[in-house]
């Protein structure tokens, strides 16, 4: 079984480059999050999953994710690492829901290759327990 909070490849590199953000831990952190004004969920499971492993990186507790809902916004995901002198931006944007699709397609390709067990969509890019 493979469980994901988003099916898009390019989210599971975000969340991977979210470990290197451990080498300015004590920069201040915010993510914030946009999505069409149908979407219920405040915020998404995706900035909820970001969040979770932006602080595992950075080891502690960060503000929770800030969550905006107008238009027809499939979802952008932002992440800002600030100092007083600098600011890093990841920003990960979903143009159409074509993405979702084409990632969910290519796990399951991967998925009914391996042996029976819980997987997840970073391990279709990197690997199991990397």
């Amino acid at each position: 079984m493979l469980w994901s909070s988003n099916m898009s490849l390019g989210v599971a590199v975000l969340n991977e480059a979210l470990k290197s953000l451990s080498a300015i831990s004590h920069f201040d952190f915010q993510i914030e999050e946009l999505h069409h004004n149908k979407k219920k969920d405040k915020p998404s499971g995706t900035a909820i999953t970001l969040q979770e492993n932006l602080e595992k990186a950075v080891g502690r507790e960060l503000p929770e994710a800030l969550a905006i809902r107008g238009g027809g916004i499939f979802g952008v995901h932002k992440i800002y690492a600030m100092s007083d002198e600098e600011v890093l931006t990841f920003e990960h944007t979903a143009l159409n829901r074509t993405v979702f699709a084409k990632g969910a397609v290519q796990a399951a390709e991967w998925l009914v290759k391996q042996k029976p067990g819980l997987y997840q969509i970073r391990d279709v890019l990197f690997g199991k327990n990397k």
